[in-house]
């Protein structure tokens, strides 16, 4: 890559022939050390990029139009209270409130408003031919019609991701999608202090985009009871609802590359197997465990006991403190259930099993409605 050669090269104080010589030299010998490979695109995935990209422009400058529509006629105390669902109903309701603009100050604002008019129903007309070519796309595609069995995820996160991965074999492991896709956390460390920070935000953003709005149909649109749901709403007591968004969207990415390169059904409830801190949600796996009393990665909302299969290398690895806290958070999962169903609230748990009552909602196996605040899916552990 020319810019990276360039940077790499810059290092010199003088530019000469001579140190640019040497700069391509050793970037020649050094190689991936100090460059980073470039996937090139397939000419149908530019293609599909370039589509979707030119609908996301088009929406963008759509909104701009209509909302410089609705601030002129706000200006003169008219405004459409409707959402507009179709090209043809805002030049129907502008029209309305233009004559009655003319009619009560005499003001004839015609030639000034028309022309937005007719740019916000070009841009919508486009936006719907090139839908209508992605749809296309993704109903031929069948590993678009696999990735859209996953909740929230549509034609265009599909679409998206799909051609921005492109290929699945690139990466070595599934966790590496979210950082490529820049949905990791930013790591600072020096000495003795590290911390985490926001997003990197690297790769592509519109596909982060996209897979940011599927985690949010998924937490908010969609009724559709899966595993992914439950823990992503079991975090929003604990990080809030953003961050929780974000992370419910790293973890789409996830199992969507796992569905694609595995080729596997998207199953809402997996049955999980021995490797627990890589296996996605969403993913079924078959690999015989040895359970334990401690969910910690949040099937809260499951109704089965909430065990976790762990394989005997794990248990054998774990000391008698972590034995003792799985034990210690298995019985007081089992008390806090047995009182739930005596009717006990969930403040009167708290301070029977002398818990916070936050930590109580994270005990309890099965997903309740809280009676004193929200609804949520708890997450244990």
């Amino acid at each position: 890559d020319c810019s990276q050669d360039k940077r790499f090269a810059s290092i010199r104080r003088s530019k000469t022939d001579a140190n640019d010589a040497r700069s391509i030299a050793d970037v020649a010998r050094l190689g991936g050390e100090v460059l980073s490979e470039v996937h090139l695109k397939s000419s149908e995935g530019f293609m599909m990029r370039s589509k979707l990209v030119a609908r996301h422009n088009f929406i963008q400058q759509r909104k701009a139009t209509e909302q410089l529509i609705r601030g002129f006629l706000g200006l003169h105390g008219k405004r459409i209270g409707v959402k507009i669902s179709a090209p043809h109903l805002l030049r129907l309701h502008v029209t309305e409130r233009l004559e009655a603009i003319h009619a009560e100050s005499g003001e004839f604002y015609f030639p000034h408003v028309m022309p937005f008019v007719d740019m916000a129903e070009i841009q919508r007309v486009e936006v719907a031919r090139l839908e209508s070519e992605i749809e296309a796309f993704a109903a031929a595609n069948p590993v678009c019609q696999r990735l859209m069995q996953v909740p929230g995820v549509g034609v265009l996160t599909a679409v998206s991701f799909l051609t921005a991965i492109e290929d699945p074999g690139r990466f070595r492991r599934s966790d590496h999608v979210g950082a490529y896709l820049g949905l990791t956390p930013k790591t600072y460390q020096s000495g003795t202090l590290s911390y985490q920070g926001k997003i990197t935000k690297a790769g592509n953003w519109l596909t982060r985009f996209h897979l940011v709005a599927a985690a949010n149909a998924l937490m908010n649109a969609t009724k559709t009871d899966c595993s992914l749901r439950r823990w992503a709403l079991g975090r929003v007591v604990a990080i809030g609802r953003p961050k929780a968004r974000v992370a419910l969207a790293r973890k789409l990415a996830t199992v969507l590359y796992r569905i694609w390169r595995d080729d596997v059904p998207y199953s809402p409830h997996p049955d999980w197997g021995h490797n627990v801190t890589n296996a996605p949600y969403g993913i079924a796996t078959t690999s015989a465990s040895v359970g334990t009393p401690f969910n910690h990665v949040g099937h809260s909302g499951d109704p089965a006991p909430a065990v976790v299969g762990l394989d005997a290398t794990f248990l054998a690895a774990a000391t008698d403190k972590q034995r003792e806290q799985w034990q210690r958070r298995r019985d007081q999962e089992t008390v806090a259930a047995e009182l739930w169903k005596d009717g006990l609230r969930p403040a009167e748990i708290a301070e029977r099993l002398g818990i916070s009552i936050m930590t109580t909602y994270r005990r309890v196996p099965t997903g309740w409605g809280r009676v004193d605040g929200p609804t949520v899916a708890p997450v244990v552990g």
